[in-house]
């Protein structure tokens, strides 16, 4: 059986084709705007919104196809968050990135965001590990659960209403066997026991203890004393018993219950039809779980077409309010729901997703939502310092040449190619990844221009030389004339590169090279043998070949170099 991680909920773009392969994962996580997925190996990836540096690859920068997390290759669980993830070492040593405005990830160091995993301080002995809205959940070795971060309804369970940028332990709740943090305010988790108990945000009875009343600590759950996995929601929950059958509590206005009805529960509610799950996720609003044959399953709202059974719904419309087969997915081993899409894992390993894709989520290398399951996009391979980058073709046509092949041929999904390789972005725009260290990649978008990629063995610095002739002006007797060679009269060439991303980048022209390290800027060169260098934004270093000397360009200035003759 592949690892299951629970609702850990989670969370901007560009589109292009996906790939021809299938990614292949021993776990995979939805969340708001992002997914996650752990290969055989422990290499960790994560595609979607990055925002806030939820992707953990050193960036801001999103990915509609898997991307390889860099410093995470020991991985053996992984929740995404809203604009968050988590994930636990082979060691046991709990990490996160992304956002850190809340506390999310458990770690005082970090002020902002991180974009690369740092250790949570204390949780060196992890066993599993929820990411939710704004804060996180964890079980001890011991079987302690410990939780971080957004406590304002008391979600953490440790007594309190203060939120808390460290883990801490969960009043009460030393045996845990399971946990589960929502797109919400709530927390729910099973004991050793079986018994369920949830605690935080009561609004609609989504702690199940037949009340609406909010718990500062864990409340066992109504009648449920033999659950062997649980998922908490938006504003309900699910559970499921040792027999195989699923019952729901909380909110019920779009179906998400199950019942057929959509009427709120305080209480454990029966999921129609569903006495056979072997596991169960929940979505902000809607349900899947997996039953005994594999078959998978979903109901609740359908409104980006999350229950994947090929239609969709308006807004606010309750979805189906019975379990509803996926299309498609009959040989499933476990899935993840995240916020409005949901993610599985065939037998075989392969990936599937479907719902909403506005961010790339779905990782299919597009942004169009799938009203039924879809295979992500087979990863590319970490970029290698000073050998290979990874290409990501955004808009219009994007061509490569490189050595050993005589044309250039059109680039239609991403690929890793050779240092050395011609790009061409003169009617299109490409983000280009390569190696900044061991442990993290650099990104930036190009566009506007031919160049050839470099990147020296274990420097970080990618140079992008122009290439391709000039095409300078000349005056004839009638008419206007095209030639390749400089006239020395300062018109346009044509010869031109805009960068935008962060990283050490350094785009190179005739008459000078503009180095960079996150900021938008271009490079032109000019028919008189000059390059001129004009920066939007951020700092820019600018070597001026002819004079000899290096020059400082800030947001919103220019520089023209020297006139360098022949080049």
């Amino acid at each position: 059986m592949k690892r299951l991680c629970f609702f850990v909920v989670m969370v901007c773009w560009w589109g292009f084709a996906g790939s021809a392969g299938a990614a292949t994962f021993e776990s995979v996580s939805g969340g708001l705007y992002h997914s996650c997925g752990i290969e055989s190996s422990g290499q960790a990836f994560c595609w979607g919104d990055n925002s806030s540096g939820e992707l953990g690859d050193g960036t801001t920068v999103g990915r509609l196809v898997p991307n390889a997390v860099p410093a995470l290759t020991d991985a053996k669980a992984i929740s995404a968050g809203n604009w968050f993830t988590c994930a636990i070492r082979e060691s046991g040593q709990a990490v996160c990135w992304g956002v850190m405005t809340s506390g999310e990830i458990g770690n005082p160091t970090i002020v902002l965001n991180s974009e690369v995993p740092v250790p949570v301080p204390g949780l060196s002995d992890a066993v599993a590990i929820s990411a939710g809205r704004d804060f996180a959940c964890a079980i001890r070795s011991s079987g302690q659960a410990v939780c971080w971060g957004s406590n304002d309804f008391g979600q953490l369970g440790d007594g309190t209403t203060a939120d808390r940028k460290v883990p801490t332990a969960v009043s009460g709740l030393s045996d845990a066997a399971s946990i589960s943090v929502p797109d919400g305010t709530h927390a729910c988790a099973t004991r050793a026991t079986g018994q369920a108990v949830c605690w935080g945000f009561n609004n609609s009875g989504r702690l199940g203890d037949g009340t609406t009343t909010d718990r500062l600590v864990p409340t066992p759950v109504s009648g449920l004393s033999d659950s062997v996995s649980i998922a908490a929601g938006g504003a309900h929950t699910c559970a499921v018993r040792s027999t195989g059958q699923a019952r729901c509590w909380g909110s019920n206005s779009l179906g998400e219950l199950g019942d057929g009805s959509t009427v709120d529960s305080a209480v454990p509610a029966t999921v129609s039809g569903l006495a056979d799950a072997l596991s169960i996720s929940s979505g902000s609003d809607h349900v899947c779980a997996v039953r005994a044959t594999g078959q998978a399953v979903c109901w609740g709202s359908n409104s980006s077409g999350q229950v994947g059974n090929g239609t969709r719904t308006e807004d606010l419309e309750p979805g189906p309010l019975v379990p509803t087969p996926v299309l498609g997915l009959s040989d499933v081993a476990s899935l993840s729901a995240g916020s409005f899409h949901t993610c599985a894992l065939r037998n075989s390993g392969e990936a599937e997703c479907w719902g909403f894709n506005d961010y790339g989520q779905l990782g299919d290398g597009t942004r169009t939502d799938r009203l039924r399951a879809v295979s992500v996009a087979e990863p590319l391979p970490a970029p290698i310092s000073g050998k290979t980058v990874n290409l990501n073709p955004e808009t219009g046509i994007v061509k490569t040449k490189c050595p050993g092949t005589g044309t250039y041929r059109k680039l239609r999904n991403p690929k890793q190619v050779r240092t050395g390789c011609l790009i061409d972005t003169r009617r299109g725009t490409v983000r280009l990844t390569s190696a900044r260290s061991r442990k993290a990649n650099q990104s930036a978008r190009f566009r506007g221009g031919l160049f050839r990629v470099g990147q020296k063995k274990g420097r970080a610095e990618t140079t992008l030389s122009l290439k391709g002739p000039l095409q300078c002006a000349r005056r004839g007797r009638s008419a206007l004339v095209r030639v390749r060679v400089p006239n020395h009269r300062k018109k346009s060439s044509g010869r031109k590169l805009w960068g935008s991303g962060k990283g050490r980048f350094k785009t190179v022209g005739h008459g000078g090279s503009a180095s960079v390290r996150g900021t938008i800027w271009s490079l032109e060169d000019r028919c008189d043998g000059s390059s001129e260098v004009k920066v939007k934004r951020g700092v820019v270093s600018v070597r001026d070949f002819a004079r000899r000397k290096t020059v400082v360009v800030r947001a919103g200035g220019r520089y023209v170099t020297g006139a360098v003759r022949k080049r």
